[in-house]
């Protein structure tokens, strides 16, 4: 059902485009370089009567503002923020149709809009009633030159017939990972003088990396290397038969993700934008997002210490709102985040 229409009167708020609102020129000289879609909030209806303004007679709406005392505003393209008395109410007055210049006012419920099934269905009905009389049969989309395509990934790869080992060198950018990253940490260790590292035990090392980081119960480093003990331990995982403890430590601490100079500015992500960057160039040859399904979305890679992670974020709406965060598109057909 359609929500009733606030009426203006004596005492009603409203607010006012900045474009439509007069004198022009005490508002050009008191808002300078705003937008066509500002508006000035907080206007007070005094009364709504016919005037003229350039030589034509209309119908106008004069406001008082608190923080423009002795200054009197008018316009005829206003919206009811909320309704003054009821003994006030203007019965001919009510918010003027924009011109066919002007863009339709947003309704003001739509800010409060939350993720409930009744918002839902009445924003559904607002763009419905938004629509009619105005859509000329043409979706924008294919007028924009999109195209349209099911999500697919290059050379027809399946992801449901292949393993989580194919899966992640697939998606994640091998020829970094292998000429960058392992080709890198190989040398500093080579060069601290310790047991060079192959690539397969450099692989070992990243696994167990990402294992630990699914573990989300907060145990230290340490103890994945530590005897497991219902109360004092209760990690479940030892990784002893993989790695020993000081050869993960030696790995970690030589670790390298670039192989560009550190930049003559301060930048805290120089080390990791070339790994961010390979990442995306290889999201974009192996895998075809929906052509009209795609959203922007925000990924947070967890970190719980702000004091050692740059650009560390505090987003309270994420299920785990510290560490940094990541903007990424997301495919709404398939539900694949790249």
């Amino acid at each position: 059902m359609a929500r009733r229409k606030k009426r203006a009167g004596v005492g009603a708020r409203c607010s006012v485009l900045f474009k439509k609102l007069h004198p022009g020129n005490y508002v050009a000289e008191h808002y300078p370089n705003t937008s066509d879609q500002e508006r000035l909030d907080g206007l007070i209806a005094t009364r709504y009567e016919e005037t003229e303004r350039r030589g034509k007679r209309m119908k106008m709406m004069f406001f008082t503002h608190p923080d423009h005392e002795g200054i009197e505003f008018s316009s005829s393209y206003f919206i009811v923020v909320a309704e003054g008395p009821p003994k006030g109410f203007f019965e001919a007055a009510a918010p003027a149709a924009a011109p066919e210049d002007a863009p339709e006012p947003i309704d003001e419920s739509v800010f409060d809009s939350m993720n409930t099934a009744e918002d839902i269905a009445l924003r559904m009905i607002l763009s419905r009633e938004a629509k009619d009389g105005v859509w000329d049969g043409l979706d924008p989309r294919r007028t924009s030159g999109v195209q349209d395509h099911s999500p697919s990934f290059t050379d027809n790869w399946d992801p449901k017939k292949a393993s989580k080992y194919d899966m992640f060198w697939r998606l994640f950018p091998y020829k970094w990972f292998r000429d960058v990253c392992f080709a890198k940490t190989q040398q500093a260790m080579i060069d601290e003088k310790l047991k060079p590292i192959s690539l397969g035990e450099f692989i070992r090392f990243f696994g167990l990396i990402l294992l630990m980081a699914t573990v989300g119960a907060g145990f230290s480093q340490e103890s994945f290397w530590q005897p497991y003990h219902e109360r004092t331990n209760p990690c479940p995982y030892n990784l002893n038969h993989y790695m020993s403890r000081t050869r993960f430590k030696c790995i970690q601490r030589e670790l390298r993700f670039t192989d560009c100079a550190k930049p003559a500015y301060v930048d805290c992500f120089w080390e990791v934008r070339q790994m961010v960057s390979e990442w995306n160039k290889n999201m974009a040859a192996v895998f075809n997002a929906a052509g009209w399904a795609i959203c922007l979305d925000e990924s947070m890679s967890i970190w719980t210490s702000r004091l050692t992670c740059p650009g560390w974020v505090f987003c309270p709406r994420k299920p785990w709102p510290f560490g940094n965060e990541y903007h990424s598109a997301w495919c709404a057909l398939c539900g694949f985040d790249g």
